[in-house]
C-alpha cells in the first residue's frame, strides 16, 4: 500500500514540475504581425495585430481589419470594458490564432479567429 501512495505522490510532483517548466531563451518563432500571416498559422500561435475593429458581428465577436486582410476576433467583455473603440480607432490586439474545424464557437462559418488576451489603443503622438 505504501508502493502504491508513494508511486501516485511521485507522479504528482513529476506532473506539476512539467507544468511550471518554461524555456527561457533564444527562439525560432516569432509573433505573427498580420491577419494575413495569421490566416496561414498553427492553432494557438501568438499573435499581435495592429489594426481597427470595424464591425460588432455579436456578443463578444467583432471583425478586425489591417492593411492584409479581415478576420474575426473574439474579445471577453472584461478585455474591453471601460475602452472607447470605434471603428477609426487604431488598437494593437494580442492574442492566438483558434482554429476550427468548419465552424468558429460564434456559430460563424469559417476556420480560424483569434482569441484576443488584451486591447490597446494606439494614440498617436505629434512630432516636436
Amino acid at each position: 500500500m505504501k508502493q502504491i501512495i508513494l508511486a501516485v505522490l511521485s507522479l504528482t510532483v513529476l506532473s506539476c514540475t512539467n507544468l511550471l517548466a518554461d524555456f527561457q531563451g533564444p527562439s525560432t518563432t516569432k509573433d505573427v504581425t498580420t491577419v494575413a500571416e495569421a490566416k496561414k498559422a498553427l492553432d494557438d500561435t501568438k499573435v499581435v495585430l495592429t489594426g481597427n475593429i470595424i464591425k460588432k458581428i455579436k456578443d463578444e465577436y467583432y471583425t478586425f481589419k489591417d492593411k492584409t486582410g479581415e478576420i474575426i476576433v473574439e474579445i471577453d467583455d472584461d478585455n474591453i470594458r471601460g475602452i472607447t473603440i470605434t471603428p477609426e480607432t487604431d488598437v494593437t490586439i494580442y492574442g492566438e490564432v483558434d482554429k476550427e474545424n468548419g465552424v468558429l464557437d460564434s456559430g460563424l462559418a469559417g476556420s480560424v479567429d483569434i482569441e484576443v488576451d488584451r486591447v490597446q489603443i494606439n494614440t498617436a503622438t505629434t512630432p516636436k
